[in-house]
Order: structure tokens, then C-alpha cells, then sequence
């Protein structure tokens, strides 16, 4: 899979924890489908570390899981020094008040 970054913006910033789930699933699902990876094909998100996502993670996990055939969700601290993995196919998306984060996703088995 190449590397490449496509940046999002909206007029309104998410706020709470629901719609930070449903905007990631959005995500996901619209980077899985841009890399041409089947919904059925497991994979994994790694996604930078933004408050509000944490919290979507915390408390939605399996469902943002399920609704994306997620078996992990890696949450990079770039902050503390921890890049986004290159190879990921990424999007930067601006809608979370807490800053811009970086969704990226990996295709499990796929070498």
C-alpha cells in the first residue's frame, strides 16, 4: 500500500464522543475504500492521539470496531515522539476541537 495524506476540513468541529465515533467510522471506512480493501478484509487503525477520540475510543471501542472490521486500534502519541507508520494509507481531518489528527489503516496479512 502507498503513502498518501488527503486533508479534510468541515465548518463545524465534533464535540462529543458519539459523533467523534461516527466521524472516525466515516474515516475508516472512506480510507478502506479509497485503498480498495474489501469490508470484509480485518485491519487495523492507528489514529494520533486527540482527546476526544481517546475518549470515543474508550467508550465506543467495540462498536467502532464492528462497524469497521477493526481487530486493533492503535492510538499514536505523536507528542511524545511516536510518528504515524509511513506506509499507512492516511487522512488529516480538522474537525475534532482538539486539534487535527491523522487516521491511518493496515491491512492485516497484507505484506
Amino acid at each position: 500500500m502507498t503513502n498518501s495524506t488527503m486533508k479534510q476540513s468541515a465548518e463545524d468541529e465534533v464535540l462529543s464522543v458519539e459523533a467523534a465515533a461516527e466521524l472516525l467510522i466515516q474515516y475508516v471506512n472512506q480510507l478502506r475504500a479509497d485503498a480498495g480493501v474489501d469490508e470484509e478484509q480485518e485491519i487495523s487503525i492507528y489514529v494520533t492521539s486527540v482527546p476526544l477520540i481517546h475518549s470515543a475510543l474508550t467508550e465506543m471501542g467495540d462498536y467502532i470496531r464492528e462497524q469497521t472490521n477493526a481487530v486493533d486500534v492503535v492510538q499514536v502519541n505523536v507528542k511524545a515522539g511516536n510518528p504515524m507508520p509511513a506506509h499507512l494509507k492516511q487522512i488529516e481531518v480538522h474537525e475534532f476541537d482538539q486539534g487535527p489528527a491523522s487516521i491511518g489503516i493496515d491491512v492485516q496479512g497484507d505484506e
